[in-house]
């Protein structure tokens, strides 16, 4: 009897929600006079882990639980906390492991442990080859033999349901969301049920998928032509990509528009049914295979007129001839009506300071076309905040970081924010205040050309805009020394603020560019 009652002791201390660090000194004193007593291996092994593991400390913990598998007493606990630990320092392959053998000896009970073993095999796929993430189906089906083992909460049950879902949805920001109230009802409720791992593998897969997600979008070799590639057809693609999350597929439709326009079309149709919260990205997407299709539909003549008055329009913009790159932009409209040239037109009204008709003409555009949504925006920003109507200009400003947010573009300029922010606080009520005239002289808005930068601030060094892309290319190829030293020479070069700033933004970059050319190897 004595030896019940100390055994209770223990568990209460191993299992209370708050404790005291004076406490696993007791629980150990405890554990060590059953051991005086005569208590058996397995108990006083198992046992110390327990308490060991309360207090975090973790590789006393587990030379206890590997004592145990060495001496062939192991059960299905000590499988269990050695999972625990194994997330704790980030081994999850051991982890997947320890919770398949926990699975296993628990065969004659009811288990159920589907929701961190298909994280840990996503997590593991992912670090392996990111494709397998993509063909591989991980739905999990919803069982309530939880309800007899674990939650003796109905709340707690359709919370951890819930975390389900959201896994099978491949949302993992509402997966961790689940968890998190999960946790919430385990501590209030006073149950013995460890949620905490299965809510830091949440976060680790979140961020696994976040950095797949991070090469695939700026990597050269487009994720769509690994999953477009035989043995794949058409509705096998569809399908994969079905099974990420929204954001994801966003950004897999961005990609697969000009390679295959009917499943993007399918599969954006689809989302814009049950995604509320990204109808504008939605609609930049639909603009975008509108333009597409509008140009696969024209006839071949047709095609042709499109080239050579976009080709000899841009020439005779540049030379500064604009009344003839006009009537090229329009005959090029008049004949294929493609919404691309809206857009130029709207440029050459602004350049000749016809800014309200140009307005017409970009907003228009963004009501039609997709290639060039961002840069018709920055025109509608800039010919907003020229006529001070800030709200406006914030509203569209918004518009295009969210863009430029879900789908990683490389197209940014806090120059416009500046602006903004210097109107309100002193140019509002200024009626003499010059907002373009102050905006050239401080370099906040340069020429035209701003509008039509990769690298804004330089672009008039072409040339320079020209080698950091071939610097680019050194970083993705393995050339890294060669490239490493021509950014040296460069800034070496170029004392310009800009010129310099955006060398070193290059510089800064080169593992993402590394990565790009590692990732297009796999």
């Amino acid at each position: 009897m004595e030896t019940e009652k100390i055994k209770l002791k223990i568990k209460k201390i191993i299992y209370a929600k708050e404790t005291q660090p004076y406490e696993w000194r007791k629980a150990i004193y405890l554990l060590n006079k059953l051991k005086e007593a005569g208590i058996d291996n397995q108990y006083y092994d198992l046992t110390m882990a327990k308490i060991l593991l309360k207090f975090n400390i973790i590789a006393e913990a587990k030379y206890f639980l590997t004592n145990m598998i060495d001496n062939g007493y192991e059960q299905a606990s000590t499988y269990y906390h050695l999972y625990k630990i194994d997330v704790l320092e980030g081994n999850f392959e051991d982890a997947y492991l320890d919770l398949f053998q926990y699975k296993e000896k628990y065969q004659s009970k009811k288990i159920e442990i589907s929701l961190p073993l298909t994280m840990l095999e996503i997590i593991l796929d992912l670090e392996r080859k990111p494709l397998l993430y993509f063909k591989t189906d991980y739905q999990i089906a919803l069982t309530d033999q939880l309800y007899e083992y674990k939650f003796l909460d109905k709340t707690a049950l359709e919370t951890y349901h819930k975390a389900i879902i959201a896994l099978n949805n491949r949302d993992y920001t509402e997966l961790i969301v689940e968890l998190q109230k999960l946790n919430d009802i385990v501590d209030n409720k006073n149950m013995s049920v460890d949620i905490e791992k299965i809510l830091l593998l949440a976060v680790k897969l979140k961020e696994e998928v976040k950095d797949v997600y991070i090469q695939i979008t700026n990597g050269r070799n487009d994720i769509i032509n690994k999953l477009i590639d035989s043995p794949n057809n058409a509705e096998e693609t569809y399908l994969m990509i079905k099974r990420l999350d929204i954001k994801q597929q966003l950004i897999i439709i961005d990609k697969m528009i000009k390679q295959d326009l009917e499943t993007a079309t399918k599969l954006l149709e689809e989302l814009s049914h049950k995604s509320v919260n990204y109808q504008p990205q939605i609609r930049y997407l639909k603009n975008k295979i509108n333009e597409e299709r509008a140009y696969q539909e024209l006839g071949k003549e047709q095609k042709e007129v499109y080239a050579k008055a976009i080709t000899k329009g841009r020439e005779q913009y540049h030379d500064n001839n604009l009344s003839t790159a006009y009537d090229y932009y329009t005959y090029g409209k008049y004949i294929t009506n493609h919404p691309i040239f809206d857009y130029y037109i709207g440029k050459i009204l602004y350049k000749n300071k016809n800014k309200d008709e140009a307005y017409k003409c970009f907003k228009n555009y963004i009501e039609n076309g997709g290639e060039k949504y961002l840069k018709a925006l920055l025109y509608l920003v800039v010919i907003e905040v020229t006529n001070k109507k800030i709200k406006s200009a914030k509203k569209i400003r918004y518009l295009q970081k969210l863009i430029v947010n879900t789908f990683d573009i490389n197209f940014e300029d806090i120059r416009i924010d500046r602006i903004i922010n210097i109107i309100m606080n002193q140019g509002r009520n200024d009626k003499d205040f010059d907002v373009h005239k102050f905006a050239v002289s401080h370099n906040l808005i340069l020429s035209e050309e701003f509008f039509d930068l990769e690298y804004n601030g330089i672009s008039n060094d072409r040339e320079l805009c020209k080698e950091l892309e071939r610097i680019k290319e050194m970083y993705r190829n393995g050339r890294i020394t060669e490239a490493n030293k021509r950014i040296e020479q460069l800034l070496k070069e170029n004392k310009g603020y800009y010129q310099r700033k955006n060398i070193e933004g290059i510089a800064k970059r080169k593992k993402l560019y590394i990565n790009q050319g590692n990732f297009s190897k796999n």
